[in-house]
């Protein structure tokens, strides 16, 4: 309700505003001896340069809504995406229960923190799944009898591991054989 006040509030004054300057201008071109043509001309004008100008408000505003929902839509769906990756299939999605309270910002900002907390979960179960497969392949090679080859595969592994990260960030990748003597 203060928001409604205050727009209507600030409404009369623009408008209070306004009018004194059209009064004044009025009385200038009066002073000065415009015909009543080219007043009407003139006024037509400024109604008609005041139009444009709300013209391309609504048009910003209502790209600014376009866009915002484009942002809303691929949360929504990257939130979808990981939660069916987490295979937690919820039929109340939480983006859902915010979307008929909240302006589209108020959405965007609620479903932006719940994106990356699943992005974390995420990069967790990955975290767990690849230690568990490590220990089943300690398990499995210590049940062959092959023991002293668990410790060279886990090197190879977080080798591996390491330059698929740095691959992924972006980052430089150094042979084995560097001319520093780093490795991976």
């Amino acid at each position: 309700m203060m928001m409604a006040l205050g727009s209507s509030f600030s409404s009369v004054r623009t408008s209070n505003t306004c009018n004194a300057l059209l009064k004044e201008l009025q009385q200038m071109w009066t002073e000065i001896g415009e015909t009543e043509a080219d007043k009407d001309r003139m006024l037509l004008e400024l109604e008609q340069e005041c139009l444009e100008i709300y013209r391309r408000k609504v048009d910003e505003a209502a790209n600014a809504k376009a866009r915002l929902h484009q942002s809303i839509a691929a949360k929504e769906a990257e939130v979808a995406m990981l939660l069916a990756t987490l295979g937690d299939i919820n039929l109340n999605s939480p983006v859902q229960s915010d979307k008929k309270a909240k302006s589209l910002k108020g959405q965007l900002a609620s479903v932006t923190p719940l994106v990356e907390d699943l992005k974390l979960k995420k990069e967790e179960r990955i975290k767990q799944f690849a230690d568990i497969k490590s220990q089943i392949e300690k398990i499995t090679c210590e049940i062959s009898g092959y023991g002293h080859i668990v410790s060279s595969v886990k090197h190879l592994e977080s080798g591996r591991t390491r330059l698929i990260t740095k691959k992924a960030h972006g980052l430089p990748i150094k042979p084995p054989c560097s001319p520093e003597g780093e490795g991976m």
